[in-house]
């Protein structure tokens, strides 16, 4: 494939800035080093870049837990279990003209980042799949991936290298193989149509008719519909889905019955979601969360219960809300759902474990290791991992990587944020002496940044060209000291 802004191929001896688009978090590592160990040279850091790394070695505890390895970063990684200093440095050491040559990259990069580079290897046109089966990439996927090579405004031109799984040969002196031939139509459709259009709603119809009530988008769906139901009370389905481009689509496919009979199951469940009648910041807060509005009330059945004895640090509130989700099952189940295997993952659990109250007990310490501004490596320790064992995964925290990356900014911190939330629609800080409403309001951010105190949060919002957690936890500490 070739993406170009002109006809001409860019001539290899001018191509110095590639992205290698790997399948999984560890190819991007592993294949980062590989590539370090076979290029020449090392890359100088300005002080910008050695203010960062300064900071990332204070903030994983030793540079050895680094992800860019043997720090030459003449070939950089990027994926999601990098902590914010590791992505920054990799993306500025990119984009510098005599920075890193290559970036090795999960797809996530291809979605919204501007690095655009000479050459862009695709090294494979499959994934992981929810079943963990092999599936392919949607072509617009590829097209996305493949337009980080030659950039206008940018480059001139761009080379783009597919290697598709499995590998297709053919002879450049031949025709093409009928093979090839399907590889490049199922990439490059007829008149380049990419995409197709579809109505969303489909998708969470398809889930009803299934059974999957409890799938996230079906119950935001349901949510938001129960809502404009409690506020209007004569929304009929006509009026707001009939209209829709998935009821033109149906039409136009001669399945208007079948589509409009998912929709009335839609309704049914939306009312049904009404039975219990709910507060109406209950509704509100539903509609805005996805959380059924039998999680919702138990919630508040728990809050009420503590009310006048409520936590007033952000350390108890950790406490509170993890022994919460501890008891209480259902909620644990429904509310860690999106991050399950991270979190499996951060107890060193095999991704087929169950998510049983005893794992979020082996996380809890690691959780304070993170807001009292401890390293990755001491975080690591808490959480039952060797950060100076033999292999080097051990080494990289796995556990505290995937506690740090996914479980407190995908999971915890929003299930405090509904907490909180819940808290301050109860009033309940007017029920208790010394309750503070601005540490409630701040649970959620405070535990996503890592801070254990309002006085820490506000600090690192002040000192914004401080970038690491460990750092601006002791300029906090010595300031403390001075004063």
């Amino acid at each position: 494939m070739r993406n170009c802004c002109s006809n001409a191929i860019c001539p290899t001896d001018k191509i110095n800035k590639t992205i290698i688009f790997v399948n999984t978090k560890d190819d991007a590592v592993s294949t980062s080093r590989i590539i370090a160990g076979n290029l020449r040279g090392t890359v100088e850091l300005n002080k910008f870049e050695s203010e960062l790394w300064e900071s990332l070695k204070l903030e994983l505890g030793h540079s050895k837990h680094s992800i860019f390895g043997g720090s030459s970063f003449i070939a950089v990684p990027h994926n999601s279990s990098m902590l914010r200093l590791e992505r920054m440095l990799s993306e500025r050491l990119f984009r510098r003209k005599n920075g890193a040559k290559v970036i090795v990259a999960t797809p996530t990069l291809a979605q919204g980042l501007n690095l655009p580079a000479h050459l862009a290897v695709l090294a494979g046109d499959k994934r992981m799949g929810e079943g963990q089966q092999r599936e392919d990439l949607e072509a617009h996927e590829i097209l996305n991936a493949a337009a980080r090579a030659g950039r206008a405004g940018h480059l001139a031109n761009g080379v783009v290298i597919l290697i598709p799984e499995p590998i297709v040969t053919f002879t450049p002196d031949a025709p093409p193989p009928n093979e090839l031939k399907k590889k490049l139509l199922s990439v490059l459709p007829k008149e380049d149509r990419c995409v197709t259009i579809s109505d969303p709603l489909e998708v969470v119809l398809d889930r009803i008719s299934e059974g999957r009530i409890e799938d996230l988008e079906v119950r935001y769906t349901i949510n938001r519909l129960a809502a404009l139901k409690a506020e209007a009370d004569v929304v009929l389905s006509e009026d707001v889905i009939l209209r829709s481009f998935g009821v033109f689509l149906a039409k136009n496919n001669q399945l208007e019955e079948s589509y409009v009979q998912k929709i009335e199951k839609l309704w049914d469940e939306a009312k049904v979601a009404l039975d219990s009648k709910p507060d109406l910041f209950e509704i509100k807060l539903a509609s805005q969360s996805g959380i059924p509005f039998n999680l919702l009330e138990r919630l508040k059945l728990k809050l009420l219960t503590s009310a006048g004895h409520l936590p007033t640090s952000i350390s108890v509130w950790i406490d509170w809300t993890i022994n919460w989700l501890i008891e209480d099952s259902e909620s644990r189940e429904y509310l860690l759902q999106d991050v399950y295997r991270s979190t499996l993952a951060a107890a060193g659990q095999p991704s087929s474990a169950s998510l049983d109250g005893s794992i979020l007990s082996t996380l809890l310490p690691g959780i304070q290791g993170w807001i009292s501004g401890k390293p990755l490596n001491e975080i690591e320790r808490l959480l039952g991992g060797n950060p100076d064992g033999p292999t080097a995964t051990a080494k990289l925290c796995p556990r505290a990587r995937a506690l740090v990356a996914t479980f407190i900014p995908r999971g915890i911190s929003f299930i405090m944020m509904v907490v909180s939330r819940m808290v301050e629609e109860l009033e309940l800080y007017a029920l208790q002496d010394g309750f503070n409403k601005s540490l409630i309001n701040s649970l959620s951010i405070a535990l996503r940044k890592g801070f254990d105190s309002l006085e820490k949060l506000e600090f690192a919002n002040t000192h914004k060209n401080i970038y690491g957690r460990v750092q601006l936890h002791m300029l906090f500490n010595q300031n403390g000291e001075e004063n």
